[in-house]
């Protein structure tokens, strides 16, 4: 999930919120540019929250969907007047809510955006017998259930939605440390993770490879052609 707002004192105790409530936040600041350098990461939804400026957010909202974000992006505006919200809306949101807000009742919203749209249908991912769930944060293995930690459950979203592609050291530490840690993630405290999933997976574990000096890749299953791309937030094509 991204989170976009004017300062890190506005997003700071939603952060914790969300992230006490597993959900992995990745948070962008410097309005557009900040927003679109954040959609690198592959968020399943963006919180664009706007303190001060609504007409900024109403910019970043029609930017982003004329550059085919298809990402469910959420508002939360300190406006509480109705056109606002109505604009936001006709711009391109998928949802909006007035500041401040009930952090139960932001997650329901979340919830509820990921439901009723398109890429909530993608939200299982499959490949050499292993399969996630990632609403409900299951992952099976031959439909065996795999118990895995919530970082090893982040890491492997990683490498699963990026198959047959070698994703770097660096974007697995974005994706599967929270915010403002990730840069100090070593790689052999990523390289521990992945030995530890790979002897989770017993012999599926194969099809993780380790990529020298660069990082690691999920091998496409046989019945998907392969792809050799070097996945490191900024060259990553691959959006679902």
């Amino acid at each position: 999930m991204l989170v976009t707002g004017d300062t890190l004192k506005d997003v700071a105790s939603l952060r914790e919120d969300l992230e006490a409530n597993r959900h992995e936040v990745f948070v962008e600041l410097s309005g557009l540019n900040g927003a679109s350098h954040g959609l690198q990461a592959d968020p399943d939804v963006v919180l664009l929250m706007s303190a001060n400026d609504g007409e900024q957010t109403l910019r970043m909202l029609e930017e982003l969907r004329s550059n085919g974000t298809n990402v469910p992006l959420l508002v939360l505006s300190s406006c509480g007047d109705a056109g606002v919200r109505v604009a936001a809306l006709d711009g391109g949101a998928d949802d909006c809510l007035v500041m401040p807000v009930v952090f139960d009742e932001l997650r329901a919203h979340i919830r509820a955006v990921l439901r009723r749209t398109q890429r909530h249908q993608s939200m299982r991912l499959h490949a050499w017998g292993i399969a996630m769930d990632l609403v409900a944060r299951r992952v099976t293995r031959n439909g065996r259930p795999v118990d895995v930690t919530d970082r090893e459950f982040s890491l492997l979203k990683c490498l699963m939605r990026r198959q047959g592609q070698t994703v770097s050291r660096k974007l697995i530490a974005r994706e599967a440390w929270p915010s403002g840690k990730w840069t100090r993630v070593s790689d052999n405290t990523i390289a521990a993770h992945i030995a530890r999933l790979r002897r989770k997976f017993g012999s599926g574990s194969r099809s993780i490879e380790s990529v020298r000096g660069v990082g690691y890749m999920l091998r496409r299953d046989e019945r998907q052609s392969a792809r050799t791309d070097v996945v490191d937030g900024r060259h990553d094509e691959r959006r679902s």
